[in-house]
């Protein structure tokens, strides 16, 4: 999702917003964001791929949906490239945990949501 805007920022490549700038621009507004409290449910969902990894903190609200608190994302350095699918859905995991630690440590209790069948089990 966020290659798009990386190579926004490449030398050489011209600088153009479309669509896929503006999603990225709504999602990460303040009326899309919930606020972090400690007495719900928290969900960290999370996703490799071979360009990069990528983690959304969610939370249960209190009609039961499910609504973003921070979003989080990167490249993968070339070694991390040639990582197994498994092993990037893993660097995943560890870079949600890493990357939202201030809301995740503690007492909260939190389920990791993968569509990595395999490392779901």
């Amino acid at each position: 999702m966020a290659e798009p805007l990386r190579l926004l920022t490449r030398s050489g490549n011209s600088w153009a917003w479309g669509s896929e700038q503006q999603i990225k621009a709504t999602i990460s507004s303040e009326t899309c964001l919930a606020f972090f409290s400690r007495h719900r449910k928290t969900e960290l969902r999370v996703d490799g791929s071979p360009f990069g990894v990528g983690a959304i903190l969610c939370q249960v609200q209190q009609d039961r949906t499910s609504r973003p608190v921070a979003y989080a994302s990167r490249s993968l350095v070339d070694v991390e490239r040639r990582y197994s699918q498994l092993e990037q859905e893993a660097l995943s995991v560890k870079f949600g945990c890493l990357k939202f630690v201030h809301y995740l440590n503690g007492d909260s209790r939190f389920t990791v949501i993968t569509d990595h069948k395999p490392g779901s089990q």
